[in-house]
């Protein structure tokens, strides 16, 4: 039997010396009713998950980036289907530096690297860093986004590419942006 739900709106009026207001209020709605409205919580992912979802060919790469990470101070962030890797300035804030995804994720084949380059213009020019990139591995460059299919062959340029990502994240670590610095 289907669950019918019943509301009605009530609407008082509240009137002054030369005011006056109407506030429309919902009726018969129940607790249990918005529950049921409510959007569940969206689930997150973890490292481990991550790593099985990813071919064994790969795992290690991804395992020794989260290592990396980890002994760098920067921070591993779960999405819903893949991470983002974080880096913290001196301020406190955090700075996106790459994000990575298992096999699947947004119709892609196999698991990717994903740098958008406006995260990233406040500590290096962009053209630096996407020339670099481009350079190391077999990136495609659409917008301000460089992103990269790991594949077994570019597995070692993926490692040299982060190598030079990390370097990167070590810059933001120890200095002001850009836009902040020329201010002080």
């Amino acid at each position: 039997m289907p669950r019918i739900e019943v509301l009605g709106e009530e609407i008082r009026e509240f009137a002054g010396r030369s005011m006056r207001a109407v506030v429309p209020r919902v009726v018969g709605q129940t607790e249990r009713a918005r529950q049921d409205k409510a959007t569940p919580p969206v689930r997150k992912t973890n490292t481990n998950e991550f790593l099985e979802r990813c071919p064994e060919w790969c795992r290690a790469f991804f395992s020794d980036l989260f290592d990396s990470a980890a002994k760098q101070g920067f921070r591993v962030v779960p999405g819903q289907k893949g991470f983002s890797l974080r880096v913290a300035q001196n301020n406190g804030k955090l700075v996106s530096l790459l994000w990575g995804f298992p096999p699947g994720s947004y119709g892609r084949p196999a698991p990717a690297i994903d740098v958008f380059l406006s995260y990233l213009s406040p500590f290096e020019n962009p053209d630096v860093i996407s020339q670099s990139l481009l350079r190391i591995a077999p990136f495609r460059l659409s917008g301000d986004q460089l992103g990269l299919l790991l594949e077994t062959g570019n597995l070692k340029a993926a490692r040299e590419a982060l190598s030079y990502l990390l370097q990167v994240g070590r810059k933001i670590q120890t200095s002001a942006p850009a836009a902040e610095s020329t201010n002080a």
